[in-house]
């Protein structure tokens, strides 16, 4: 994937000493900083002047053919203007070791030639103007409008054609900074450029191009044909063309029709954005258009988001607990789960706010209150005999693990309200795991060193990994409902559960199952050896001032 060459300081000044009789122009530029560079007598690397005063300019060049050079990684050409005359530059990047400093630099090999303007008029035309307006209004790298540059464009376009109907589309590349990550940055700058000269290539008339660094390639195009037909096929010989066998190359789109001219640009976009972003992951759908209800999804989530200060503050987050029993039906502990309420006291779904506060980093906030609100519970009745033995078992979100030292908290919390940590389950989903075992091998390890029982929660949820069970030492496995729904009517599901359940029991492990909803389910469960129970055929989610009334009845 990179094709440049490593030359050492004394190289380069050997190679530049032979090229000066072929050349009239050859030096060496950073690029980046936009200066000439030489190796001294000493044969150390010096910074010199501004580079693009030779081209008679004051700023960083419009079209620095050099930074296309060493951020594509490939040697590239063109004419230039210096005074009254003409020159041809070709650019080489090469990637120079300093090995005084013990360093890499990425630079570029300008080589000029004379052209008469005779020879090939038309190359005049690519000369550098040290444009402040091209640099102010286009993205450097792909030479098409940045996003202020879009907009003014755009707006100017559908001012000139009252009579065209347009759609703006905006295009990202999927996990680009993992393709980054394995091929180095120059590589995907060099996907980036050969879209976008695929774009203005195969370009209709009345179209316009940017590129965004956040969003993507943004395209404003008249409906005269199918533009959703048009990307697709950019999009789908891009992934062919780039995919690897280590990465699948992949972009996802959203659309947004013009209905009314009149609406900002910056909101014309940001709908396509919209549009974009709810496509996800799926391979099947890359293109979306935008619609009303994404913008009522994109209104709700901004409403819980920033109402979640004033719902925690003003006590209308509560816990809640929904118990767990045992083959007998008697109550040895509880999950805690979240609720919240409106102002006049009514519920608020779950669904509608759970997983916008997972996408948040506020979802810590309400962690940690449920946390602390678990504890302080666990010491509530650690003073009444019937519940000192209890526990309950609470969430900890795949954020936790990002923002928040997970084991020293709960250590922190078992000591401020003296409760034994065998008494505080914890729940780290199967996913989380998956996400890094090592690392969150680690975490459970702490936390268990610590007192605590940990359990994988959302077994079976989706793709489950037995190879999970061998690297985790977690104590407790909790099967979930979807596996659960499946074993009265799939052998094979029945098949699987027992075995995972036998599977827990040899290694040490314990199960809790959930989602029990029939006598029927229950019955087949305890068949199979399955011990401890949670779901709505015995208790739902309640406050927890009524799990201790209803403690030491039987729930079957």
């Amino acid at each position: 994937m990179d094709d440049v060459k490593t030359c050492t300081l004394r190289e380069i000044q050997e190679q530049m000493a032979s090229l000066r009789k072929q050349y009239s122009l050859v030096r060496l530029v950073d690029p980046e900083e936009c200066r000439e560079l030489t190796v001294g007598d000493d044969g150390t690397l010096h910074f010199g002047k501004s580079c693009f005063g030779i081209w008679n300019g004051n700023a960083r060049c419009a079209n620095c053919i050099s930074y296309r050079a060493c951020h594509m990684r490939k040697t590239l050409s063109k004419v230039r203007e210096q005074g009254s005359e003409l020159v041809e530059v070709t650019s080489v990047p090469f990637r120079l070791r300093d090995d005084a400093r013990n360093s890499y630099i990425v630079c570029s090999l300008e080589l000029g030639k004379p052209r008469s303007r005779q020879e090939n008029p038309d190359l005049v035309y690519q000369t550098d103007r040290n444009d402040t307006d091209f640099l102010l209004d286009h993205d450097t790298l792909t030479q098409l409008f940045n996003t202020e540059g879009f907009y003014r464009a755009a707006r100017e376009e559908i001012m000139k054609n009252p009579g065209l109907s347009y759609v703006i589309m905006v295009a990202n590349i999927r996990k680009f900074k993992i393709l980054n990550a394995l091929y180095g940055r120059s590589y995907g700058d060099s996907i980036l450029v050969s879209i976008a000269e695929d774009l203005r290539a195969s370009g209709r008339p009345h179209s316009l191009f940017g590129y965004d660094s956040s969003d993507g390639f943004l395209v404003l195009m008249p409906e005269i044909t199918d533009p959703a037909d048009w990307l697709q096929t950019r999009m789908s010989a891009a992934e062919q063309r780039y995919s690897t066998s280590n990465f699948l190359f992949s972009m996802s789109a959203g659309l947004y029709e013009i209905k009314d001219p009149d609406l900002p640009m910056s909101l014309m976009t940001g709908r396509a954005v919209l549009a974009m972003r709810s496509v996800g992951a799926s391979q099947e759908n890359t293109i979306a258009f935008f619609d009303d209800k994404m913008l009522q999804r994109e209104l709700h989530e901004q409403k819980v988001v920033g109402s979640f200060d004033d719902t925690l503050a003003e006590g209308r987050f509560q816990m809640y607990l929904q118990p767990q029993v045992d083959a007998e039906g008697r109550f040895i502990g509880a999950e805690a789960l979240v609720r919240a309420f409106r102002k006049d006291g009514t519920l608020i779904p779950p669904v509608s706010f759970i997983g916008i506060l997972e996408d948040s980093d506020q979802i810590a906030r309400l962690d940690r209150f449920i946390w602390e609100s678990a504890a302080a519970k666990l010491a509530e009745w650690s003073g009444k005999d019937s519940l000192k033995d209890a526990y309950i078992s609470v969430n900890v979100s795949p954020r936790d693990l990002y923002l928040t030292d997970v084991p020293e908290t709960f250590r922190q919390l078992c000591e401020q309200y003296g409760i034994e940590p065998s008494r505080l389950h914890v729940e780290i989903t199967e996913t989380s795991v998956l996400d890094d075992i090592k690392k969150r091998a680690k975490t459970i390890e702490r936390l268990q060193s610590y007192g605590f029982l940990v359990e994988i929660d959302d077994f079976g949820k989706g793709s489950s990994s037995l190879s999970m069970l061998s690297q985790s030492s977690a104590d407790v496995l909790k099967i979930d409902k979807e596996f659960i729904d499946r074993i009265q009517t799939s052998d094979k599901s029945f098949r699987i559960l027992s075995s995972v359940i036998g599977l827990t029991k040899e290694i040490g492990m314990h199960a809790i199952v959930e989602g029990v909803e029939t006598k029927e389910q229950l019955d087949i469960l305890k068949s199979i050896g399955c011990d401890t129970f949670q779901g709505f055929y015995f208790a739902r989610p309640m406050p927890a001032q009524d799990v201790e009334e209803r403690y030491g009845r039987e729930f079957l």
